[in-house]
């Protein structure tokens, strides 16, 4: 994962955004005594202009610090309190505010969010005295970056309510929100979220662990091997917050990877994937069969946000929480997809020349030239041998990838051409050396001709169409 989406990540931890912002200076004016009736009154009411939080009745506390007043808010339906503190400078002539919140559901993180937003919005709360008086809170203007922090905070937290709602006859108990949120957890939000209302999912990652306990349901035997592959292994629950969510019969694909096993002490197996092309396909069966359902439930669930939310938020609701591809990712994602397709034949060395924006912006274009490993000349039968493969931006996901066969017919013609030339030398042929290498490798059978590669090709394409169709079963 990249370090531009670890920081988008870490944005739910970047709290608060709001500290020792300036305020307007009626709250610490002589004339208007705001200390002085704070202290004579005690704990104080705060209304909002928001008609979504005005249907919330926020308790109060009240401490004073010298010139600090810290005003506590708490709604014991959701779980919400908040801290309004309010600093005088020096010289009494002015002063900041500071908000801090604390979420601990998932309803809890929604008001806590609107109240940022009210603050970013300057349609600030008003702090309303026993006696009738009103004090405005207004605060200075927001950068752009804080209100990107305060959005994505906000489809976090509207992403885990559609899930709670869709789940919530498969939930015990409400999900509880931790004190901090990982990347690898917003990836899983993410994941469940677009699962559930698309069926299949594709998506990064580095890396997949998870625990079989007996009886198994997968041959562990089958796992252990060092040499890439794809793999494929079937869950029912999925685990977010320390909560298994059973999400139906979910199958992984991971195209091309690692596999190792340990064994727990309770004994358990983990089962760890390296994905050395970082992608992880996800095929959520119950949901697939049941999408015009799952469709409608998030229309119904837009809808209710257009009459809670603000419309600049409700457009952003269902877009991925995860920054897009980097360059570096999409040339490792497009090396990945090749060395995955060409297991067929001997594999020269990759390179990637360049990797650029597509015209449309929605994808990388990353041009790759072919080497021999063993006569180090570019090959193809014009000599050179360069391919494009286009990234999304957004998924991580190739597409439109020129045919396989054409790429392993372009490797054959490499050694093809490598085969020609040791005819004419009597020194020990790289070819050969290949052809031991492979056949002690058990991939393909000895050959010195386009027809009995072709025929190899043929078998080896067979073993690996049985492979994968008793992977699946």
């Amino acid at each position: 994962m990249s370090t531009e989406q670890i920081q988008i990540g870490d944005i739910y931890n970047n709290m608060p955004i709001l500290s020792n912002v300036g305020i307007n200076s009626e709250f610490f004016s002589r004339e208007n005594n705001f200390i002085g009736e704070i202290k004579a009154q005690g704990p104080i009411p705060i209304r909002f202009s928001d008609p979504y939080l005005q249907a919330y009745i926020f308790t109060a506390e009240i401490e004073i610090e010298s010139n600090d007043i810290v005003l506590k808010y708490v709604d014991k339906d959701s779980g919400l309190d908040f801290k309004i503190k309010l600093s005088m400078s020096e010289d009494g002539s002015g002063g900041t505010v500071s908000l801090v919140t604390s979420e601990p559901t998932i309803q809890a993180g929604i008001l806590s969010t609107r109240l940022w937003y009210l603050f970013i919005s300057n349609k600030c709360p008003v702090i309303l005295l026993k006696d009738g008086k009103a004090y405005n809170l207004t605060v200075n203007s927001y950068t752009e970056e804080q209100r990107k922090k305060l959005f994505y905070r906000a489809k976090v937290f509207r992403k885990l309510q559609f899930i709670e709602e869709c789940l919530k006859d498969k939930l015990k108990d409400k999900l509880v929100l931790p004190k901090t949120i990982s990347s690898n957890d917003i990836a899983l939000i993410d994941t469940i979220f677009r699962g559930i209302t698309r069926g299949k999912v594709d998506t990064l990652g580095t890396s997949f662990s998870t625990k079989k306990y007996p009886p198994f349901d997968i041959d562990p035997h089958k796992f252990i091997s060092v040499l890439p592959r794809a793999y494929a292994i079937s869950l029912n629950t999925m685990s977010l917050f320390d909560c298994d969510l059973s999400v139906g019969k979910i199958d992984m694909i991971f195209p091309y990877a690692t596999a190792s096993l340990q064994e727990e002490k309770d004994g358990a197996i983990e089962l760890t994937f390296r994905l050395l092309n970082e992608q992880i396909k996800f095929h959520f069966s119950e949901y697939s069969n049941n999408l015009a359902e799952y469709y409608d439930k998030l229309e119904s669930f837009k809808k209710k946000l257009v009459i809670e939310e603000p419309q600049e938020l409700v457009e952003l609701t269902t877009e991925p929480l995860l920054g897009d591809v980097s360059s570096i990712e999409a040339s490792e994602i497009a090396v990945g997809w090749l060395l995955a397709q060409i297991r067929n034949v001997p594999c020269p060395a990759i390179k990637v020349e360049r990797s650029e924006i597509d015209k449309l912006g929605k994808c990388w274009k990353i041009d790759i030239l072919l080497e021999n490993n063993n006569l180090g000349e570019s090959i193809i039968t014009s000599r050179t041998f360069r391919l494009s493969l286009y990234v999304e931006r957004l998924t991580g996901k190739v597409i439109n990838p020129i045919p396989v066969m054409d790429i392993e017919k372009a490797i054959i013609n490499l050694y093809l051409i490598e085969d020609k030339r040791e005819q004419q030398t009597p020194k020990p042929s790289n070819g050969k050396m290949l052809v031991e290498a492979l056949t002690k490798a058990g991939l393909i059978g000895m050959w010195k001709n386009r027809t009995d590669i072709t025929n190899s090709l043929e078998f080896a394409r067979k073993l690996r169409t049985e492979a994968e169709i008793r992977g699946n079963n």
